[in-house]
């Protein structure tokens, strides 16, 4: 009995290893593409011609984006809310991490922090499960609003059509997530109830449908109203940041389409191919958006990289600022809240 326990020690491990692997691989490849022909003097070039200003404008927005949804999921708590500190550290914390590892593993660090503070895990996730629901709802109105403008081309990567991929796949799950959800709140336990006798997956999806479903029952219609309004506002700063930065590079396209454009392939990308802290996926998808236009590939990845290097900047910040705070190390918590139980309580 010992023996094959080993075996299959050695054989996850493999599989870790692996994994790891070709995500750093697909890291550097996507690093790869970002980059011009002329090489890195051409970015490192534009990057010094782009604008400061906008710089400044665009991290504005973006700190509104993080105060946003640090609102948006006290809001989806509705009667399981924590204090304002204790909210503040656990999103500002999470979403460091959301920012750091790949296929999103850090998303249990805000259930962890908050279970400390008094928050049943399983509320946690089931408000993670509405804001995701909501953020695809979001994607999806980006990439019809994308379809929907007049473009200079057609988006390949791979040899697929990107904005039709992301429809399917994004609408796909915006009407999963409804069907299912709708279909909880019109049956009930019953529903859930059957929906546990599903082997392996029936029981850990019924019991957070649960708490999700729990989480709205709380929330009343002006609070529903008030996530939605987040999440408008949260979408809307995104491709906002990005016209702004746009703007700050004299030789990059400027306008409605091409923020657009771009806010999608890359949301679209980052989600697609989920590799460690975004490098590489982040920008190959928002240079190749960008390329559809006339413009200078320098500037193209000198704003990808600008984009992206903000958004980790500002992340890293508050997270380590909170950790520093409370006295926390960010691996001792990852740690900690991937050997949380799985199944939501």
């Amino acid at each position: 009995m010992p023996a094959p326990n080993r075996t299959a020690v050695r054989y996850q491990a493999d599989v870790q290893r692996l994994r790891a692997a070709l995500l750093l691989a697909a890291a550097v490849f996507g690093l790869y593409l970002s980059v011009p022909s002329e090489g890195l003097g051409a970015v490192v070039d534009a990057a010094s011609e782009a604008n400061p200003s906008s710089l400044a404008v665009a991290a504005a927005l973006l700190c509104g984006v993080i105060a946003a949804r640090i609102v948006r999921f006290q809001v989806l708590l509705a009667d399981a809310r924590p204090s304002w500190s204790d909210q503040l550290t656990a999103s500002g914390v999470g979403f460091f991490a959301l920012q750091l590892l790949p296929f999103r593993l850090g998303e249990f660090v805000r259930p962890h922090l908050l279970a400390e503070a008094g928050v049943p895990w399983g509320r946690s996730l089931g408000a993670i499960a509405l804001e995701r629901l909501l953020d695809l709802v979001a994607l999806l109105v980006l990439v019809v609003l994308s379809g929907s403008v007049e473009l200079p081309g057609v988006l390949h990567v791979g040899g697929f059509d990107v904005l039709q991929t992301a429809q399917r796949a994004v609408g796909a799950a915006v009407a999963f997530g409804i069907v299912v959800m709708g279909a909880a709140l019109a049956a009930g336990a019953p529903f859930l109830v059957r929906l546990q006798r599903v082997p392996a997956i029936g029981p850990p999806i019924a019991s957070l449908l649960g708490h999700a479903l729990a989480g709205l029952a709380a929330t009343r219609a002006p609070l529903a109203a008030g996530a939605a309004a987040l999440t408008a506002w949260v979408w809307g700063s995104n491709t906002a940041i990005v016209a702004v930065l746009l703007h700050g590079f004299p030789d990059l396209p400027t306008g409605f389409a091409p923020a657009v454009l771009t806010t999608t392939a890359t949301t679209a990308g980052i989600l697609a191919v989920p590799t460690p802290g975004m490098v590489g996926s982040f920008e190959a998808f928002a240079t190749r958006a960008l390329a559809l236009w006339p413009g200078d590939r320098g500037s193209a990845a000198a704003f990808a990289l600008s984009w992206h290097g903000l958004t980790l900047a500002l992340h890293a910040l508050l997270g380590a600022s909170l950790l520093a705070a409370r006295g926390l190390s960010l691996g001792d918590v990852v740690r900690a809240s991937r050997a949380a139980p799985e199944t939501p309580s």
